[in-house]
């Protein structure tokens, strides 16, 4: 995980960068496999930013909310994304970042291994570049937000 071009290193610096508390997200108790996709999805969560390249800006989010809408096929990414477009809109924001990400979003989304599927921590230190093209993402984003 010391290699600046891991994913544990990657992930680490995203999380410090943005502030973001990685246990931000309440632990739910697994009472059957509804229950662990939840948690696994929230858990997970800021490691889809590193590996599609999305930022945690507003576009950022939309964008990967667009991409695990198509991953998991989750009510709550329709409900963020539209939800992203609206606080745009009603502040009067430009919108083409926001259907960019979207699009962009809907286009990386068939990978070749499901994010979900992945247990992310036994390649903490893996290269990131290794370990997105071993999952589908060669199209990723790769926007230089978490440096």
């Amino acid at each position: 995980m010391d290699s600046p071009e891991s994913l544990g290193y990657a992930y680490a610096r995203s999380l410090l960068d943005a502030g973001f508390d990685p246990n931000f997200f309440e632990v739910v108790d697994v009472i059957g496999p509804g229950t662990y996709l939840d948690l696994r999805a929230r858990q997970t969560h800021d490691i889809w930013h590193v590996m599609t390249g999305f930022g945690t800006d507003l576009a950022g989010e939309v964008g990967l909310q667009a991409f695990q809408l198509c991953q998991i096929y989750s009510p709550m990414s329709v409900l963020v994304a539209a939800s992203g477009l609206l606080h745009s809109m009603t502040l009067g924001g430009d919108l083409n970042p926001m259907l960019s990400a979207l699009q962009q979003g809907f286009e990386i989304s068939n990978t070749k291994v499901p994010m979900l599927s992945v247990k992310w921590e036994e390649y903490w230190d893996a290269p990131l570049d290794s370990l997105r093209h071993q999952i589908g993402l060669d199209k990723a984003i790769y926007t230089p937000v978490f440096q």
